[in-house]
Order: C-alpha cells, then sequence, then structure tokens
C-alpha cells in the first residue's frame, strides 16, 4: 500500500503540471461528477465491508479464507480508486478547475490540497468503511455514534499512517515553492532555488523525525527495566537516539521503526501492539534489528537510492533539452497529448526504479540489519542477582533467538510467511538466508562486500549529479 500511494500522489502532480492552463467550460458538472466519483468508490468499499463482514458472522470457522478474499478485493478497490482519480484529475478537468476557475494555484498550499482531493477523500472514505471488518474480526458490534466516531479516527489514523509521512515534506516543500514564486520571483525565473531549497531540505531532514513523532502519535517509552536494557543496547551497540518513543497504534501495528540522520534527531518508535505483545528479549531482538539500519547508515542509502537517479535524470534533462518536445507533437500515441504522453513516461520509469531497483535494494538492507541483530550483544537478562543470565551466549544460541523472535513478529503482524512487501522481503527468505551465512559465513562477507560496493556507487553518482547541476558542465 506503502508504494501504491506514493505513485499515486505522484502521479496526481505530474498528471496536474501538464494539464491545459484554461478553465472548464461547466464547473458545475464537473464538481457533481468529482462528487458521484467519489461517493461511488465509498459504495463499493462499503459493499466489500458487508460482504466480508456477513462471511466472519455466518461462517467463523473460514474467517481466514474471508480475510483472504478481503484481501483480494480490496486490491481490485484501490484499483478503482486510482482509475477514479486519474478521471476526476484529468478526465474532468479537475486541476483546470482548481487553477483557472477558482483561482487557488497562487494561495501557498490550498491549490495542491485541493488538487489532493479526489484522491486522498474517496479513500479516507473507504477506509472507514473498512472499519467494520475490523470490529466483526474483534467480536466488537460497534453501532451508532460510536460506529461513527470509531470509524473516524480508523481513517484518521491510516491517513497519517499512510500519507502523513510522504505528504508533511512534499507539502512543505510545495509550500516553499508558492512562497518563493510569490515573494521572491527571480530566484525562480533565474532558475536558482537550489540557493534556496538545499538548506531546507537538510533542515527538514534534521527536524523530520520529530514531526514524525506527532503525526505517529507517539509518547515516550516510561523509565523501567525495559526502556534501561534497551538504553543499554544502544550504547553497547553505538547506536544513539534522542529518545525511544511509544507509537500508538490501538495495536494495529506489531513492529518499530527508526528516524533521523543525525543522533540528536533521531528518534526509536516502538508500536504498542509490539509492547504488548513480545517480551523484553524479543523486543530486545527487533530493535537489535533497527539498530543495525543506523549502523550501517541505510537511512543516508536510502535517501542517496532516490536522489542519485533523481541529479541523473535533471543532468539528462540539462544535456538533452530538446527531448521533451519529442512528446509535444512529433510522437503521438493513442490519441493523447504530447504532455500527457511524457508524464506517463516518467511515471512508468518511476514504477520501474521503484519496483526493480529501489525496492530489492532495500530488502537487502533488510538481510544486512538482520546480519547484525545476529551479531549484536543483547546483554542481561533483568532479574536479581542470583538469577541474572546473559543473553549474548555463543553465535548459535543468539541466531536462534533472534529467528524464533522473527517468526513471532511475522505471526503477529498477520503476514504469511512468504508474503513479502516493496520494502521487506519474506520472512521465509530471511529466515533460510540467516541459517545458510550461519553455516557459511563467508556468503555474509560477500553480502556486505556487495553492499559496500552499491552503497559507493550511489554516494559517486549523487555528488557527480550535483556538481555537474552547480556548475552548470
Amino acid at each position: 500500500m506503502q508504494l501504491l500511494m506514493i505513485l499515486a500522489v505522484v502521479a496526481v502532480f505530474a498528471i496536474s503540471e501538464r494539464a491545459p492552463q484554461v478553465p472548464v467550460e461547466n464547473a458545475g458538472r464537473s464538481v457533481a461528477i468529482a462528487l458521484a466519483v467519489t461517493a461511488l468508490v465509498t459504495l463499493l468499499a462499503a459493499l466489500i465491508a458487508a460482504r466480508t463482514v456477513r462471511r466472519i458472522r455466518t461462517r467463523p470457522t473460514e474467517y481466514r479464507r474471508a480475510l483472504s478474499d478481503f484481501a483480494r478485493w480490496r486490491s481490485m478497490h484501490a484499483a478503482v480508486w486510482l482509475a477514479s482519480a486519474a478521471a476526476v484529475v484529468y478526465g474532468v478537468g479537475w486541476t483546470q478547475l482548481v487553477r483557472c476557475n477558482w483561482r487557488l494555484d497562487g494561495v501557498p498550499l490550498v491549490g495542491e490540497l485541493l488538487i489532493l482531493l479526489p484522491l486522498v477523500l474517496p479513500m479516507t472514505l473507504s477506509w472507514a468503511a473498512f472499519y467494520r471488518v475490523e470490529t466483526a474480526l474483534a467480536a466488537d458490534p460497534a453501532r451508532g455514534a460510536k460506529w461513527l466516531v470509531e470509524s473516524a479516527k480508523y481513517a484518521g489514523f491510516n491517513l497519517r499512517h499512510h500519507l502523513g509521512l510522504l505528504l508533511a515534506p512534499l507539502l512543505f516543500l510545495l509550500a516553499v515553492e508558492d512562497v518563493v514564486h510569490w515573494a521572491l520571483p527571480w530566484l525562480a525565473e533565474q532558475n536558482k532555488r537550489a540557493i534556496l531549497y538545499v538548506p531546507l531540505l537538510v533542515a527538514m531532514a534534521a527536524v523530520f523525525p520529530a514531526m514524525l513523532g506527532r503525526i505517529w502519535r507517539t509518547e515516550p517509552l516510561p523509565p523501567g527495566p525495559l526502556r534501561d536494557r534497551l538504553v543499554a543496547l544502544c550504547h553497547r551497540s553505538g547506536a544513539r537516539f534522542r529518545d525511544i518513543r511509544i507509537w500508538h497504534s490501538n495495536s494495529r501495528i506489531v513492529n518499530a521503526a527508526v528516524a533521523g540522520f543525525l543522533p540528536r534527531w533521531r528518534y526509536l518508535f516502538l508500536t504498542d501492539g509490539l509492547l504488548k505483545r513480545l517480551d523484553d528479549e524479543e523486543i530486545q531482538a527487533v530493535v537489535a534489528h533497527e539498530i543495525g539500519h543506523v549502523r550501517h547508515g541505510h537511512l543516508w542509502l536510502r535517501v542517496l537510492a532516490v536522489v542519485a537517479p533523481a541529479l541523473l535524470l535533471m543532468v539528462a534533462d540539462r544535456v538533452f533539452p530538446q527531448l521533451p518536445q519529442v512528446f509535444d507533437g512529433q510522437l503521438i500515441v493513442f490519441g493523447l497529448p504530447g504532455a500527457v504522453q511524457q508524464a506517463v513516461l516518467y511515471m512508468s520509469a518511476v514504477v520501474l526504479y521503484a519496483v526493480m531497483v529501489f525496492g530489492p535494494y532495500c530488502r537487502r538492507l533488510e538481510h544486512q540489519a538482520d546480519l547484525f541483530a545476529c551479531r549484536a550483544e543483547l546483554g542481561i537478562v533483568a532479574g536479581p542477582p542470583e538469577t541474572q543470565r546473559t543473553t549474548s551466549g555463543c553465535a548459535a544460541e543468539r541466531h536462534v533467538r533472534y529467528i524464533a523472535a522473527l517468526e513471532k513478529l511475522s505471526a503477529l503482524a498477520g503476514g504469511a510467511r512468504r508474503h513479502s512487501t516493496w520494502l521487506h522481503p519474506s520472512t521465509l527468505r530471511r529466515v533460510a538466508l540467516l541459517e545458510a551465512v550461519h553455516t557459511q559465513p563467508a556468503r555474509a562477507v560477500r553480502i556486505e562486500c556487495r553492499l559496500r560496493q552499491v552503497a559507493c556507487f550511489w554516494v559517486v553518482a549523487s555528488l557527480m549529479g550535483l556538481a555537474v547541476l552547480l556548475t552548470g558542465v
């Protein structure tokens, strides 16, 4: 879902930037069509949820099959949602309506938020409809005002979880761009926006983890044995954090995350579901994995894996300025305007890169963090002095202990062992690699060597692209 959300937001802005800058003739009809499409997408979600709830309540022994079907129906719903958003933004002329008819393009953020409305509103209402499935699984027959309030909270949680991480920095940059166009037009005309954007990007990267703590609704992990153990583990591993925080998800998420490039602004997030369902040793194993991301610089490497191709694309645009003109009239496919074809080309390139390069690379970084966690010294189990025992033990004990925690975490998260995501390999693959490395240590050395080579490539590509853009070569 994360990749889908990112691509959807990028697609909406890519289409809107290349939409004709002329008013819509019948604005009232366009608004009516947009509302009707939103209602249809929400109705489809409500029908899917009602069908799933009925199956769960009438045939409780088959709830796993019902959930499997529910996942497939939600995938179909996501496809309908994307198609409807594209139809409204481009086909109905929603971008023209916002920018030309209502003349809101010059108001910072207002125009961008309204352009995103055909994308965000149907999905938010659909999340509220899908809340019925969660109440059925929890055997909670929520009705009336309680259902309305709780479904609204559920939709808000999904909105923060899926879109908050993406929209907060994106909207900040768009707001800055609007202010620059309004207050410093010479900066935009002379193409010197990097003078302003580079310091802002650096500042945003520094403070974003603190913003994330508010977006996700978090609080500090209270003092106690668990916090003491985790702080000691961080110190022994050489990873510094500003704070360890509880991420409140109403126990919906069983996971941990780390955010922040600099130790002063770096946070470790543990969900309430993780703290509730795992014991202290298992939590330590999960935290060791997150520390592995920090020690290997994975946060920086993921950013470079995005920045490097973007810089190279900007360099190519400067070296071959005539390339976009091909799509302005010389190449016509399916009768689409050249600007739309250009947007489709860029989006196709983004999708291919995300699926075939960035995703596999991030999955390999997860394997590297797993290897670090298996090697981590987890310290002393809390208890009276006469009963304390070391949990560092030998490599075999750490290896078995981490795999057990990984298997339990996967089971609690509700995913199948064979199921992988865009950024995470399947539990089956993670465990298989750990077992293979345990019997063949040289394989871990080869993995580390290849990842270092890729990291060097990202750094060199980013520096070269930045040098070309700044020097104008």
